[in-house]
């Protein structure tokens, strides 16, 4: 028999909003899975006097799709820089794609 709208307890009200969070967590992951680029690694570059991580950022930008803040960012936390103080003749590691 079917339950009138006075009738649900707090236990299907429960059910109910765990499984709409469930599902608005399996959406969020697949929207951010499908929006992030594929990384397969990172490919060492030598730096060059003069050189910001943002002009390697627009030299490289076919080897990724990452905004040019995004690559700054992922290249300051894989090689413990500062985007401020690059030395020439360090290398670097960078993020590439397929």
């Amino acid at each position: 028999m079917k339950k009138s709208a006075n009738q649900y307890t707090g236990m299907d009200y429960l059910l109910i909003v765990m499984f709409v969070m469930i599902l608005l967590f399996v959406m969020t992951s697949l929207m951010t899975a499908a929006s992030s680029p594929d990384l397969i690694g990172y490919k060492e570059v030598t730096v060059q006097a003069g050189d910001t991580l943002w002009d390697i950022a627009d030299e490289y930008e076919e080897d990724h799709e990452l905004s040019n803040e995004k690559f700054v960012s992922l290249v300051e936390k894989a090689n413990g820089v500062n985007a401020n103080n690059l030395i020439a003749g360090e290398v670097i590691r960078i993020p590439v794609e397929q």
